[in-house]
Formats: C-alpha cells, sequence, structure tokens
C-alpha cells in the first residue's frame, strides 16, 4: 500500500460522514475553488461527458420542472442498453418496462433526497436529454415521480 491508498481511505471515510444532504452541500461548497478540477477527475474516473458537457456549454444554466414523458435517458452499459434502446430512451416507457423494473441495475435504494433530486440534461429538440442522473431518473419514475428538476445550460 502507499500514500493513494491512504488518500483513498481518508476521502471514503470524510464523505462517508455526510448523512444528508445539506452536510454534503456544505463541503461541496467549500471545495469551490477546485470544483472543475474535481469535476473533470469524477467525470474522467466514471468515463462519462459530464465534464466536458458542463465545461463547453455557455456559463448561465436554468433548473426546468419537466414532465416525464420529455425526457430520454442515455446509455448506462452494454448488459442494460437493449431495455433502453427498446423504448427509444424514453423514460415514460422504460419505468414501467417489467424487465427494468425487475434488474438489478435500477433496483431502488430508497429515497432520493430532495438535494440530488436534480439531473443534468440538454434540450433536444421537442425533449431533453440526461447527461447526468440516468439511474436517478429511472428510480424516481419507478417511484412514481411525475415532474422532474432538471438543470440545463442556457
Amino acid at each position: 500500500m502507499n500514500n493513494k491508498y491512504a488518500f483513498m481511505q481518508y476521502v471514503f471515510a470524510e464523505m462517508s460522514k455526510f448523512q444528508n444532504t445539506d452536510d454534503l452541500d456544505n463541503f461541496c461548497a467549500r471545495l469551490l475553488p477546485e470544483i472543475e478540477a474535481l469535476c473533470e477527475k469524477l467525470s474522467k474516473s466514471r468515463k462519462n461527458c459530464v465534464y466536458r458537457f458542463i465545461k463547453e456549454a455557455p456559463g448561465t444554466w436554468t433548473e426546468v420542472s419537466v414532465p416525464i414523458e420529455k425526457i430520454k435517458v442515455g446509455k448506462i452499459n452494454s448488459r442494460v442498453n437493449p431495455i433502453l434502446e427498446r423504448h427509444g430512451h424514453h423514460l415514460a416507457r422504460i419505468v414501467q418496462d417489467p424487465e427494468a423494473i425487475a434488474d438489478d441495475e435500477f433496483k431502488s435504494q430508497g429515497e432520493i433526497p430532495p438535494g440530488l433530486s436534480t439531473l443534468i440534461a440538454k434540450h433536444e429538440g421537442d425533449h431533453f436529454r440526461l447527461v447526468d442522473g440516468n439511474h436517478r431518473a429511472i428510480r424516481m419514475g419507478m417511484n412514481g415521480v411525475a415532474k422532474f428538476t432538471l438543470l440545463t445550460p442556457d
């Protein structure tokens, strides 16, 4: 083991202390000077495009309330993508699919706290495509959420 392992253990221990989203929000606020670099590292480690999407977007963003019927999810992984593709990535259809409901990928992990329910999306024609929050959106939809708060670039 080396220093990186010790750093990882410390970060894990610190992050595990957050029992509610207010504590996590306060922690993230203290990280603002480094937040872009942290986002870049997280996005790279998760192998997604979230950092690039935010970086290339105009500087202003808006929260909008969008009905489930106007939301499409992005690709997730090769195992569940066929379920998503079968429904044209339409969230409203996916959350009613018995195969999706039974899949461990979308298994409920309890109620999603309000502080984690805002999803990042881009406007595409007459719908919004999620850039971040696919799993949360599917779980929320399966729990009966019909309107979602999306954060979108102006």
